[in-house]
Order: structure tokens, then C-alpha cells, then sequence
């Protein structure tokens, strides 16, 4: 069942990060490419610096700014 379930059990060992500094365009070709909905933000040194989202996107670019 579910609840017996771990995380390693299910989660995508496959992944990709980005920086602060790339460009949306970027994360959106990693989202199409990969079939991910989000990637870890990291520094210089691969600190996790934050998490980018499909939906961060979303909210981005069809809300208005300072909402």
C-alpha cells in the first residue's frame, strides 16, 4: 500500500538543476525535455539556493505583477 511506501521507492532519480542567473527559457526547455514540474535553484558551489515550479511559471505569467 501506499503508507508502506519510501520516498526512494517513488521519487525520479533523474534530475537537472539551474541557477539563479539562467534564463526562464532554460528551465522551460528542462520542464519540456525531462517531463519535470520543477528544479532545484542552486549557487556556484550547488548550494540549494530554492525550488523553481511549472506553477511558479503559471502564476508569473498570467498574474498580475505585485499580487
Amino acid at each position: 500500500t501506499l503508507s508502506a511506501l519510501e520516498v526512494r521507492d517513488v521519487m525520479t532519480s533523474q534530475f537537472a538543476f539551474i541557477k539563479a542567473e539562467d534564463k526562464i527559457s532554460k528551465a522551460v526547455d528542462l520542464f519540456k525535455e525531462n517531463l519535470f514540474h520543477a528544479l532545484p535553484v542552486v549557487d556556484d558551489r550547488k548550494k540549494l539556493k530554492g525550488i523553481l515550479t511549472t506553477y511558479d511559471l503559471l502564476i508569473y505569467a498570467y498574474c498580475e505583477p505585485n499580487q
